[in-house]
Parts: structure tokens; C-alpha cells; sequence
């Protein structure tokens, strides 16, 4: 009874699965292809589609940027801690105007989360929670700053390292015979694409020269953005030649080769570092073992002759 049944169960499933391909070529077919049509208008348009398309945790950051800006208290951007708390969220690249009150969210959230955890972990572990609480909470406090600060010196760092390369395409694309303005729009879109942090900075001075904006305040709000030295020397650069009417191909050739060479000079320093810097775990891990290896055999050898005599 077994395989009859199992051969009359396959050849009702092929014929109800072969009706049903018939059946979407023949009657499916314009739904389908009114529905491809639907689509392509909808990609035509661009900005709907994008915004119905977004993946789920732009749209999750959406909301909460929504939520902090409408539920949080305007900070005073004229006292000084705000003030830098600002300017290090520019530096890690968060330029939202919601940025600061999204900061004080996330730093509220983490210390009720501190002080949480610190009331729970001692429960567990059977311990006392007078201390563990505060400590929770001034730990969720300083993490989220600790972690924006880290943020921001990596990206400035990545910035340092990619300006020479951004640089050196803006030196061929002006020698190609393109502006100044159409090279860092050039420059700015290919860097983009790659990724690049740099990228989107030359894409907004683009904008921004195109909105009305003038070079000098352009690059000096590329500069205050991104914190980096070299950048800021390189916009006063910029500025201070398309003032005087020099070449801009051979003053953008000299830069890339003294911030290359500044690099190198970094790199240098650095290892000249690592020696100091490797005297302290030297001492605390391997000399404690090496003293081990050595003197253990001859103390346990001392020992051992002091209990026999």
C-alpha cells in the first residue's frame, strides 16, 4: 500500500504544480508585468524609492534621532563642555543636528543600564550592591564619551593617512585640464564610491561650492569638520593660491610630497616608541618568568639542602 500511495501523492503534486506554471504564463503574466512597471516608476521617481527602501537599521536610527531630538532638552552649546562635546561629534563624524541630544540619549540609556547591571551582578555573585550601583552607573556614563573620543581619532587618523592618495588624484585631475571645483567633485564622488572618508567631505565642499558658497569658507568648514591639521594647512593652501593666481597642480604636488614625507616621519616615531613602550609588559610578565626559569631549580635545590641538614 506504501508505494502506490507515494506514486499517486508524486503525480499529484507534479500535475497541481504543472496547472499552476500554466496558469501564471497565461493569466499571471500582465499583473506581473504591470507590477515591473509600478516598479520602474517608483525607481524613476528616486526619492521615494530610497526612502521605502532603506534598510531597517537606517530606519531604526531614523527613529531614534527623531525620539532624542523630540523628548531630549536642548543643550546650552554655549558652555564649554557642550561646546567640545560637539565638536568631538563632528570629528567622529556624526553631523546631525540631533546629534548632541542622540549623545545624551544613549549616555542616559547606558546609565540606567550601569547602574542596573551593577545592582544585578552583586545579587548573583551574592555581594554587597551599595558600591556596585554607582559604579555601574559612572561606568555607562563615561563609555559613551570614551568610545566617540575613540571614534574620532580613528577617523582622524584614517583622514591623515588618505589625504596624501586624495591629494595626488586631485594634482592629475587638475593637470587633465579640470577646475579646481570640477576636480574636487571628481575626486570627491570616485573617493566616495571607494569608501573613503575623505570622500564625503569633498562631495559636501562640492555642494557647498555649488549652493554659493566660496572656497575659503568651504575648505574651512571641511577643516573644522574633520579636526585634522594637515587638511586645515591644506585649505589655507588652497585659499592662499587661488588668491594669488598661482599654479594649483604644482602647489598641490609639493603638499602631497611634505605630507608623505610627514607620514614617513610619523611611521618613524612611532617605532622609535615601541622599544619604551614594550619596557613595561617586559617587566611585569616576562621577567617574573625568566626569574622563574632561572633561579626556581637553584632555590628549590637551596631548599632542599637546608630541610636535610
Amino acid at each position: 500500500m506504501g508505494e502506490p500511495f507515494t506514486s499517486a501523492l508524486f503525480v499529484f503534486v507534479l500535475t497541481s504544480g504543472g496547472f499552476f506554471l500554466i496558469y501564471s504564463a497565461v493569466y499571471g503574466h500582465h499583473p506581473l508585468q504591470r507590477r515591473m512597471e509600478e516598479l520602474a516608476a517608483r525607481f524613476k521617481a528616486g526619492q521615494e524609492k530610497q526612502d521605502n527602501d532603506a534598510p531597517a537599521q537606517h530606519r531604526l536610527g531614523a527613529v531614534f534621532l527623531d525620539w532624542a531630538q523630540k523628548g531630549m532638552p536642548q543643550p546650552d552649546l554655549d558652555k564649554p563642555a557642550v561646546e567640545k562635546l560637539v565638536q568631538t561629534l563632528r570629528h567622529a563624524g556624526f553631523y546631525h543636528p540631533a546629534a548632541p541630544k542622540a549623545f545624551q540619549a544613549v549616555r542616559l540609556l547606558c546609565t540606567a543600564g550601569g547602574a542596573v547591571l551593577g545592582y544585578i551582578l552583586p545579587l548573583f555573585l551574592h555581594r554587597s550592591t551599595i558600591l556596585a550601583i554607582p559604579i555601574g552607573a559612572g561606568l555607562g556614563y563615561e563609555i559613551p564619551i570614551i568610545m566617540v573620543r575613540r571614534m574620532a581619532n580613528a577617523r582622524q587618523l584614517r583622514i591623515r593617512k588618505e589625504l596624501p592618495d586624495i591629494i595626488d588624484l586631485l594634482v592629475v585631475s587638475v593637470e587633465c585640464g579640470l577646475g579646481l571645483q570640477a576636480a574636487i567633485r571628481v575626486v570627491g564622488r570616485e573617493s566616495q564610491r571607494q569608501g573613503r572618508a575623505l570622500g564625503d567631505q569633498l562631495t559636501a565642499l562640492s555642494n557647498e561650492l555649488i549652493a554659493g558658497s566660496t572656497l575659503a569658507e568651504g575648505l574651512k568648514a571641511v577643516g573644522e569638520r574633520t579636526g585634522v591639521d594637515d587638511v586645515k594647512n591644506l585649505a589655507a593652501m588652497l585659499v592662499q593660491s587661488d588668491k594669488l593666481g598661482t599654479e594649483i597642480g604644482h602647489a598641490l604636488r609639493s603638499t602631497s610630497e611634505q605630507l608623505r614625507i610627514k607620514r614617513s616621519q610619523r611611521a618613524e616615531e612611532a617605532a622609535q616608541k615601541l622599544p619604551i613602550k614594550m619596557v613595561f609588559p617586559m617587566v611585569l610578565f616576562l621577567l617574573p618568568a625568566m626569574m622563574l626559569v632561572l633561579i626556581g631549580p637553584a632555590m628549590v635545590q637551596i631548599f632542599r639542602a637546608f630541610r636535610f641538614h
